[in-house]
């Protein structure tokens, strides 16, 4: 298969711990992590298939979160995937 993945964390040890877990795990080349906030990411409209927010959703206040879950909708490919836990 030919999946690619993209890791943003706005924590540099969050991304070193990701970064070190793929090349651990033999995805060197298949993972890419960026730091970063999810609303502000320079990415083109309909980049992903498909998003994962892991227990991000709790720590955001409300402007915040409606600027998260704007970005997600434009950076989603239409027709694509959202999982979000709540923690």
């Amino acid at each position: 298969l030919g999946i690619e993945a993209t890791g943003i964390d706005s924590s540099p040890a969050a991304i070193a711990h990701a970064a070190r877990r793929a090349q651990d795990e033999g995805l060197a080349g298949k993972a890419v992590f960026r730091q970063g906030l999810a609303q502000d990411l320079d990415l083109p409209d309909g980049h992903f298939d498909a998003v994962v927010c892991w227990g991000l959703v709790h720590y955001l206040d409300p402007a915040a979160r409606d600027a998260v879950f704007a970005a997600i909708r434009r950076l989603v490919r239409p027709g694509g995937l959202l999982i979000a836990t709540l923690r």
